[in-house]
């Protein structure tokens, strides 16, 4: 036997389980209108902070966040996501992050968290939400896209930024609701919307995995400790290990499983993987918006 036909294949793709699209998510199908102009909400001797792009779809809004820093220390541990959501930057806590929210006119508001959530429909149908999308960046430079549902009523949408560990207060900038709205009745639907969603499948992918061997005295042709996976399985399932992470957040499910000795290989995720902290066995979680929907064992 080859080295390479030694190497387990990754267990078959669950099959896909399908739900209705929630109502706040942002749709695939629609171009949307456009709202010209950019919000300055900071801008200080070391950090700025503008809004820009607001793309709005008939269920709500998408915009740009751009935020700039001076200074020497731009390899600083956290800063290249300035509002730290998975919590690994050194100096800054929870109160010192940026954060950014919004207010309507009729009161409703919303505001980064620091982490993976999903809105709870049934709790409150009508609240505002306020989604991190796709960004990237460096130690000066970080620019991210956030989605927000619904629609705003007539009358202003506020935005505020806040920075204390730049000396930040909070700041406000405006921009008219009613823009907004006109822009959303000028977005253009391609095609009927499919009425469920599949987050088990589909979609653009990415992910690594990583594989344990233990040696012996058989050379090349070693087959992998089959009995040593077997026996974390049996590990993991003794200590309820689906029924603790299916159903939460990332974040969650990773303190669990550092709390009962297992390994997070990876992470599966629409658009991107995540890499998470190491210790013994092999996990591989695949998570939708946030939230896992399915857990492997290596």
């Amino acid at each position: 036997m080859s080295f390479f036909d030694s190497i387990p294949q990754p267990p078959p793709r669950p099959e896909p389980v399908w739900r209705p699209r929630p109502v706040w998510m942002q749709p695939d199908e629609v171009i949307p209108g456009s709202v010209p102009g950019e919000l300055m909400l900071i801008r200080t001797e070391q950090v700025a902070v503008v809004v820009s792009g607001i793309r709005a779809y008939p269920n709500g809004f998408e915009f740009t966040a751009h935020v700039r820093r001076r200074g020497n220390d731009v390899d600083e541990p956290g800063w290249h996501d300035p509002f730290d959501r998975h919590g690994r930057g050194r100096r800054q806590s929870s109160g010192e992050v940026l954060r950014l929210g919004l207010l309507y006119a009729d009161g409703r508001r919303g505001a980064t968290t620091g982490g993976h959530w999903r809105p709870d429909e049934a709790a409150d149908p009508g609240r505002l939400v306020v989604q991190h999308g796709s960004s990237g960046g460096n130690g000066r430079r970080w620019d991210g896209n956030f989605w927000v549902h619904p629609l705003p009523p007539e009358g202003p949408v506020t935005f505020v930024a806040s920075w204390p560990d730049y000396g930040v207060g909070e700041t406000r900038a405006e921009v008219d609701g009613s823009a907004i709205r006109a822009a959303a009745a000028q977005a253009v639907s391609l095609w009927p919307e499919e009425p469920e969603i599949d987050p088990g499948g589909g979609g653009s992918w990415s992910s690594g995995t990583i594989t344990a061997y233990k040696a012996d005295e058989s050379g090349p042709q070693a087959e992998p400790d089959f009995e040593a996976r077997k026996a974390a399985r049996e590990r993991f399932e003794a200590a309820g290990g689906k029924a603790a992470v299916v159903g939460k957040t990332v974040e969650e499910a990773e303190a669990w499983c550092q709390g009962h000795g297992f390994l997070l290989v990876l992470v599966e995720q629409r658009g991107g993987a995540s890499n998470l902290s190491w210790s013994p066995g092999r996990v591989r979680l695949t998570e939708d918006n946030g939230v896992v929907t399915d857990v492997h064992l290596g």
